[in-house]
């Protein structure tokens, strides 16, 4: 995870980090813990979608740390797919972690940080608020509810004066990491056209953006190679056709159907 590193690296000594799969937490974990000599690090297997285990998560956080400073809300499956063919489980599931999800998660730390008068939530949106996506029209959907929940909510706590502020990234298709490395050749050839159309960030673009949009209050920030525009664009589109159409064939696995979600 590279989120938790770079906050590490900036000198956040107590970090929790929550997501599906118990082993590879542990992992990380660890790393952060070698390359970051002194930093308390907490893991919890969660998922976002259930509100109690999120619950639960914040509840262990508090009583560990005595505080939660930061949320970075990381959680995301994808949602590449004919909308026609998209099944009801596969809708609420995308909503239901990219979307209710992260508000799941800061309605669980909000009421700690409105106490302390102190806190920042950083949302992870994406270029899919930023261009029009055909092929990904539910991811989309999920986006651009986080995009305009985060605004308000930060519009919110501003006219509260509660001292806690949101923030949103939204990061360009990830060039190291995702469906970068999770599918075939054949694939990834179309997602190299897409990105010289559409443009593209790295991991560490993204950790060093939610830095940034804390550090200056920045209420959102997109990462990504190139301009960009409110349109259709056709390489991008293309990609999403085959991996839709790749997702659609027997024996082939779903992308991206882990969560991972970091809590400081």
């Amino acid at each position: 995870m590279a989120i938790a590193h770079h906050l590490a690296a900036e000198g956040v000594t107590k970090i929790a980090l929550a997501a599906l799969g118990k082993d590879k937490l542990e992992n990380v974990a660890a790393d952060i813990r070698q390359k970051h000599p002194g930093t308390t690090v907490l893991t919890r297997e969660t998922d976002v979608s259930n509100f109690s285990d999120c619950e639960l998560l914040v509840a262990e956080v508090l009583n560990n740390f005595g505080s939660c400073d930061i949320l970075v809300n990381n959680a995301g499956i994808a949602g590449v797919s004919p909308f026609e063919v998209a099944t009801a489980k596969r809708l609420d599931a995308i909503i239901d972690v990219n979307l209710k999800g992260t508000m799941y998660l800061a309605r669980c730390v909000l009421p700690s940080m409105m106490q302390a008068g102190r806190g920042h939530i950083v949302n992870i949106g994406s270029m899919s608020t930023k261009r029009i996506e055909p092929y990904n029209t539910i991811y989309m959907a999920s986006k651009i509810g986080v995009l305009g929940w985060s605004h308000g909510l930060r519009a919110e706590m501003q006219t509260r004066k509660t001292g806690v502020t949101v923030h949103l990234v939204n990061p360009g298709i990830l060039s190291d990491g995702g469906m970068a490395v999770n599918h075939p050749a054949a694939t990834r050839a179309v997602m190299a056209e897409a990105i010289k159309a559409g443009g593209s960030s790295t991991r560490s673009e993204v950790a060093d953006a939610i830095s940034k949009v804390i550090k200056y209050d920045i209420p959102e920030m997109t990462v990504n190679s190139k301009d960009f525009k409110w349109e259709v664009y056709e390489p991008v589109t293309e990609w999403f056709k085959a991996v839709a159409e790749e997702q659609l064939m027997p024996k082939k696995v779903g992308l991206c159907e882990g969560q991972h979600s970091i809590q400081v």
